[in-house]
């Protein structure tokens, strides 16, 4: 267990893999629970066995969350998810260049959520039969919704922040028979992130259904996916989406203010030879952290914001911060509303 900021103890439980010796380094794959109705710290769930050693046989560590008990793994939850893969990378012996990310049920919601919101954090993730449109599971029209709602409802809908995913590789598995969360939900997100040439692998199980024969098979194919990708590399650009300055940050970007809050807010960053070139709509702030890997010390470089180049040349292993100028930064991060 780990204690929270509000004091609290948080637990989360650690499966090692076969073989585990801590002077070499191992992948590790932070498994998201699903919705169970009398889950507790006393009554904790863990997936079966199978589930487990679909990891642990396969040479991979797995950490799972407790996750607040049924919190979607949005604002406290991932704040678990996030500190549960820090606690493991710090107790024990971790590639941190190969850190993944899996769940199913509301464990596939939180995997969108928790990697969408901050994709730096995960060398790749793989969501199994998790909902990824609030308009579609609330069947409701975003365009009937006031302003206030669609960003309480954006904020964490996976739709709206596929962009996110540019860096991200993510593996989405569905069962067509699945009568608790919809196919048309993977079916939905896999076609938007073919229309924008993102790198989402579907598979979808023509007699899958949401429970456990499905559910252990898919995590599976998704462990034996992680074995065949590539460490994580910091990617040269970055693409952001948010609505909500808490999870407005992608890899080496953040966004620190809104021109108009409630809004839609975008960026993209791009490292040249000796130029970083950016692209916002509806943003008056952010910091750049470019990795040392493509920027030599001591070596200035000229920033362009919306075609237009600062008047002075930074230093790129110290933040860049960019402020549109005349505005008003009222709000921050954790004090920024319409509060969830």
């Amino acid at each position: 267990a780990y204690f929270a900021p509000d004091g609290s103890a948080q637990p989360y439980w650690v499966a090692m893999p076969q073989g585990y010796n801590p002077n070499r380094k191992w992948p590790l794959v932070v498994y998201l629970h699903g919705y169970t109705s009398d889950v507790s710290k006393l009554n904790p769930w863990f997936p079966p066995m199978e589930i487990i050693e679909a990891a642990t046989k396969r040479g991979f560590m797995l950490a799972i969350p407790y996750g607040r008990r049924n919190s979607d793994f949005v604002q406290w939850g991932q704040d678990d998810t996030l500190q549960v893969k820090r606690e493991a990378i710090a107790n024990y012996s971790i590639d941190t260049s190969r850190v993944f990310l899996t769940g199913a049920s509301m464990g596939g919601y939180g995997v969108y959520a928790v990697a969408l919101h901050d994709p730096g954090q995960w060398t790749a993730a793989a969501a199994i039969c998790g909902r990824t449109d609030f308009y579609l599971w609330f069947d409701i029209k975003r365009e009937d919704q006031p302003v206030w709602k669609r960003a309480l409802y954006d904020a964490d809908d996976p739709r709206f922040l596929i962009t996110n995913a540019r860096n991200t590789r993510l593996f989405v598995q569905h069962g067509a028979l699945d009568l608790t969360v919809p196919v048309e939900h993977s079916r939905r997100f896999a076609a938007d992130a073919k229309a924008l040439d993102l790198p989402v692998q579907y598979l979808e199980q023509p007699k899958g259904d949401h429970w456990f024969d499905f559910q252990v098979g898919a995590v599976g194919r998704a462990i034996e996916w992680f074995r065949g990708l590539p460490s994580y590399v910091p990617p040269r650009k970055v693409e952001l989406v948010a609505v909500d300055l808490r999870e407005a940050k992608s890899h080496w970007a953040r966004i620190e203010a809104f021109e108009k809050y409630g809004e839609k807010a975008t960026l993209s960053a791009q490292i040249g030879a000796d130029k970083i070139t950016v692209i916002t709509q509806n943003v008056s702030k952010f910091t750049l952290e470019p990795p040392a890997r493509y920027l030599k010390g001591g070596q200035l470089v000229t920033v362009t914001v919306n075609g237009e180049e600062l008047p002075k040349p930074f230093d790129p292993l110290l933040p860049i911060v960019w402020q549109r100028a005349g505005a008003k930064i009222g709000k921050q991060p954790l004090r920024s509303g319409p509060f969830k």
